[in-house]
């Protein structure tokens, strides 16, 4: 077992046996995730069907989140395991079983240790990112002054997302859809318009006064 407190070179220098033995490393296409580890070292089995503990790392995408590390363990035998702190704290351990997800772990590094009952034992290392958020922006296309019954184009930008919602704060409905929006105003006033993008995990907003002038724009309701 490794205890906590082995000094840095002792950890570098399992950290330097261990990635000797890393057969397969695949990037995840999630962009959530981080890296499959296969090790060699943790085999368990002769047959045809022996299989290693993998690791998959869950990076933060929003403010409010944190990371977590999937355990996945397709031979169901019983490993033990601790997530570490890189300074020397312990996060978690216990048996991994046939899977496990460790979650709530802060932007950092840790270490991960598996071990069996015969001894067998491997120390890795991986890292939480701080989470890249979303941030949304918004432009018009004629500064922030109107007349009514004209035809108002909207943008926004935001990386990651995948929808945004306008609302122009005159009551009308909101539009769901595209970074782009249009709109008519038909009574002056000021008026707040919003837009929230967002990714289904994640979701920025931002909003912008806009003064729009003119008369009341009259609906025809001659049929």
């Amino acid at each position: 077992m490794i205890g906590l407190s082995q000094s840095n070179a002792q950890i570098s220098a399992k950290l330097t046996a261990l990635n000797q033995s890393v057969v397969a490393v695949q990037g995840s296409k999630e962009a959530s995730c981080g890296t499959f580890r296969t090790m060699e070292s943790l085999r368990y089995g002769d047959g045809g069907d022996a299989r290693a503990v993998q690791v998959k790392i869950e990076q933060p995408l929003c403010e409010d989140q944190q990371g977590a590390v999937a355990l996945v363990n397709p031979s169901g035998a019983d490993w033990k395991y601790k997530v570490i702190r890189r300074e020397g704290s312990l996060v978690s351990e216990g048996q991994v079983g046939y899977n496990r997800r460790i979650g709530s772990l802060p932007p950092g590094s840790y270490l991960i240790q598996f071990s069996l009952p015969d001894g067998t034992s491997a120390l890795d290392e991986f890292s939480v990112k701080p989470p890249k958020g979303m941030v949304a922006s918004m432009e018009f296309s004629k500064g922030n002054i109107y007349v009514t019954g004209s035809e108002l184009q909207f943008s926004a930008t935001c990386s990651n997302a995948e929808e945004f919602i306008w609302d122009f704060g005159d009551g009308t409905a909101p539009i769901y859809g595209n970074a782009k929006a249009s709109h008519q105003f038909a009574k002056p006033g000021a008026y707040t318009v919003s837009v929230t993008a967002n990714n289904f995990d994640c979701s920025s907003s931002i909003s912008k006064q806009v003064i729009v002038t003119g008369v009341t724009v009259q609906e025809d309701t001659e049929k």
